[in-house]
């Protein structure tokens, strides 16, 4: 327990720097200073590439067989929304996005530090070369299918908002519902493809262990159900006229029972 206190206490001060990133949103929406976003957004950059290093630093030293706890992945799953939400700025200019993607990197983050403390020495399964790519695209493709669920959540209200002409406020400086659709499913085709590769790779991680591709346990059969679900949903979205606000909310299947992976995977 001793020696992870060190390595809790910098990745305290990433926590921090992602809090301070939070309160310069929350400063831009009460004061409706403009500048403040680029400020907010310029300290998320900072604090990307200061959590970015400290997590490559922290694994270097670690050593290999990586992500084979929950605070390895809980980080990698943080890590990948703020990277996302950098991703939006850049491309869509969807600087308010910072006030509903950095609370869930906020709650990652400190719920893996709890976890650092209770870590143990992972099995040897997870030396397996399989484990790492498996695990490495799952956090990733899970945290990209909450991100699309959140940014989904944002295209029905802005719609609900337009279609009662309900303007002024902080949901004026939400993109188009056109952006914002764009931005939903790209997103969530890309934690499809993500997870996809994840689900192959366990798949041969299962094979190399105990001899089959499949395991019939919760967390693969809950797993493979979620692939099934988003490959019918994806293929058959337009076909059946499931976009927007329909589209969204029949998707919530999918992202609860992602989440509901991603908490048994933890044990959270």
């Amino acid at each position: 327990m001793s020696e992870n206190i060190p390595v809790m206490s910098h990745f305290v001060v990433i926590f921090g720097c992602y809090l301070v990133a939070f309160f310069l949103f929350c400063l831009r929406l009460i004061t409706g200073h403009s500048s403040l976003s680029l400020i907010a957004l310029r300290w998320t950059l900072i604090s990307f590439f200061g959590h970015l290093f400290l997590l490559s630093f922290y694994f270097q030293g670690k050593g290999y067989p990586f992500l084979s706890n929950s605070f390895d992945f809980l980080q990698v799953m943080s890590l990948t929304i703020v990277l996302v939400y950098l991703v939006f700025s850049h491309f869509y200019r969807f600087y308010a996005a910072g006030l509903f993607l950095l609370p869930l990197t906020l709650v990652f983050s400190s719920m893996s530090l709890t976890k650092i403390i209770a870590s143990t020495t992972p099995g040897h399964f997870f030396e397996n070369p399989w484990a790492f790519i498996h695990l490495l695209f799952v956090s990733i493709g899970i945290a990209i299918f909450i991100v699309s669920f959140i940014t989904g959540l944002l295209f029905i209200f802005q719609e609900i908002r337009i279609k009662k002409n309900i303007f002024g406020g902080f949901l004026d400086r939400l993109p188009s519902l056109e952006s914002l659709d764009q931005i939903y499913y790209k997103s969530l085709y890309l934690g499809f493809v993500l997870f996809t590769v994840g689900i192959i790779t366990g798949g041969g991680w299962s094979k190399s262990e105990t001899g089959h591709y499949l395991q019939i346990t919760l967390k693969p059969m809950l797993a493979l159900g979620i692939w099934i679900f988003f490959a019918i949903f994806l293929n058959l979205r337009k076909p059946l006229g499931l976009k927007g606000a329909r589209g969204i909310l029949l998707s919530a299947i999918g992202f609860l029972g992602a989440i509901l992976l991603a908490s048994i995977s933890n044990g959270l």
